[in-house]
């Protein structure tokens, strides 16, 4: 079995928290994406209003400081987007 990288772990969340196999649009997404970090923030965190707040500003670090994020690195990903992406789920390989 291929061990999925870590946006394509976060992808499948994605779509299984769609509950669908269509493409979406990126809205749809990260409407998606917003959903379950609150229910994992509401469930895990102590303070989730507080933690949101420090998520969203670590989120805005790493996007000002990109390059981390965009090289090669040990979880596989290139940081190019695949053809189709982000509304489609042709990146997630199938399962074993």
């Amino acid at each position: 079995m291929t061990q999925l990288t870590s946006v394509q772990l976060i992808e499948a969340a994605l779509w299984r928290e769609l509950g669908s196999n269509e493409p979406q649009s990126a809205d749809v997404l990260h409407q998606a994406l917003a959903d379950a970090v609150s229910r994992w923030l509401l469930i895990r965190s102590e303070s989730p209003d507080i933690d949101a707040l420090k998520f969203v500003c670590r989120v805005k670090a790493n996007i000002d400081r990109p390059e981390p994020f965009l090289a090669v690195s040990n979880c596989g990903w290139s940081g190019t987007k695949a053809e189709g992406q982000p509304n489609s789920r042709e990146s997630i390989p199938a399962r074993d």
